[in-house]
């Protein structure tokens, strides 16, 4: 098999272990801990999480530019490993709590979807390569999430936290140093003259971008993922948490499959259709969601959410790359992702502290304005790049954001 081909699968096995471990288990640790702990703080501490691992990802971002990825991919593994061994002894304290989740937030920027989108990046330079090999890559956070979280939730009801979770935790390790040892070495080092990039100082005309691709990405990735990390409690809520399981492995089934729809759709009517359908969708969907008045309804209102849980990830990363110019965007990507896990941990938050004063209902509704927000910021930063007269002849083509 090509190295290539194979660090694909490494990565593939590596979104695996992250969501079905950590990603989509976030919503289980909220239910877990909610007869200790408040919802709403339960939401603050896995907002946390997802701002300490953006904050982080900047140091990690740099360290992919200039180190062998590999060796950062393995500290995840332990680091994941240590959260999930002290999960059981949280108790009711503050600051056990608090370092769970902060040694997961290292784990999620060393071995999660940045790492995967970076050498995505790296290894191809094409638009619909980069489009196939992600939803390929990113199919891992949806079998994660149909197989593998399901499946460890269960065991944790079975066999209690103190059992499983360090059990997970060696899953998490011994994954981790799997990937790595999948990993060719030639596609993981720098390669040479990586680090120069320009300069780490903005250019004229960056600021604008950078701040208007990172507050859409902030308002459609705190939408989808605050509507990820309630939509379990949200199912328990309506239906009981006997069926809540089950909707981890509809929303990521729903995934699985229309990460590739995406991708065809992208490739054939252009990224600004697709990132317009993908947010259109999101913010109707997650609308409905709490909503429902059957379990069947509610079924059809998680696949039809799903289809936008693994094709935002691609919009983030194919609008970031059609946008910015190639040997700056080692630089300017990591600022973009920061503003982006700014929005991750906005959006579990804010549905956590609305659903706490209203309801479910309201805090959905609150979700799925940000989505439109989202579509009216892209809106806006297209039309300006159609109309803008390039300045510097290494600015990306933006012909294809035509539609």
């Amino acid at each position: 098999m090509r190295p290539i081909n194979t660090g694909t699968a490494a990565l593939t096995l590596l979104m695996t272990t992250v969501s079905g471990l950590g990603f989509m288990m976030f919503g289980v640790w909220i239910t877990l801990l909610s007869d200790r702990f408040s919802l709403e703080l339960l939401s603050a501490a896995t907002s946390g999480l997802f701002l300490a691992s953006s904050l982080i990802g900047l140091t990690v971002g740099r360290l992919v530019r200039e180190r062998d990825v590999r060796g950062i991919i393995a500290v995840g593994g332990v680091f994941g490993c240590a959260s999930l061994f002290l999960f059981p002894h949280i108790g009711a304290s503050l600051g056990v709590l608090a370092a769970v989740y902060l040694l997961f937030a290292v784990a999620f920027s060393c071995s999660g979807v940045m790492i995967g989108q970076a050498l995505i990046t790296r290894w191809f330079r094409d638009q619909k390569s980069r489009s196939a090999r992600l939803a390929l890559v990113t199919t891992g956070l949806s079998i994660g999430g149909i197989f593998i979280a399901p499946l460890a939730t269960s065991a944790v009801y079975r066999f209690g936290i103190d059992v499983t979770m360090p059990a997970l935790g060696v899953i998490y390790l011994g994954a981790s140093l799997v990937t790595v040892l999948m990993l060719d070495a030639r596609l993981t080092r720098p390669r040479p003259g990586a680090h120069q990039t320009g300069g780490q100082a903005l250019r004229p005309g960056e600021l604008p971008l950078i701040i208007g691709l990172g507050l859409g990405c902030l308002l459609f990735m705190g939408s989808n993922v605050g509507g990820m990390q309630h939509i379990y409690n949200v199912c328990a809520t309506l239906f009981g948490e006997s069926w809540a399981v089950w909707s981890l492995s509809a929303l990521s089934g729903s995934s699985f499959f229309s990460r590739f729809a995406g991708s065809w759709l992208m490739r054939r009517f252009g990224i600004f259709t697709y990132t317009v359908a993908v947010l259109l969708v999101q913010s109707v969907s997650v609308v409905l969601l709490p909503n429902a008045e059957t379990l069947w309804q509610f079924a059809l209102y998680t696949v039809l959410f799903g289809t936008t849980v693994s094709n935002v990830i691609m919009v983030q990363s194919l609008l970031c790359s059609e946008l910015l110019v190639s040997n700056r965007y080692a630089v300017l990507f990591p600022r973009i992702s920061m503003m982006t896990g700014f929005g991750i941990a906005l959006g579990p938050l804010l549905a956590g502290y609305v659903a706490g004063a209203v309801d479910y209902s309201a805090a959905y509704a609150l979700l799925g304005g940000l989505s439109l927000l989202a579509l009216l910021v892209f809106a806006v930063i297209l039309k300006r790049r159609q109309t803008a007269t390039p300045e510097a002849a290494d600015q990306p083509d933006a012909s294809s954001l035509a539609s």
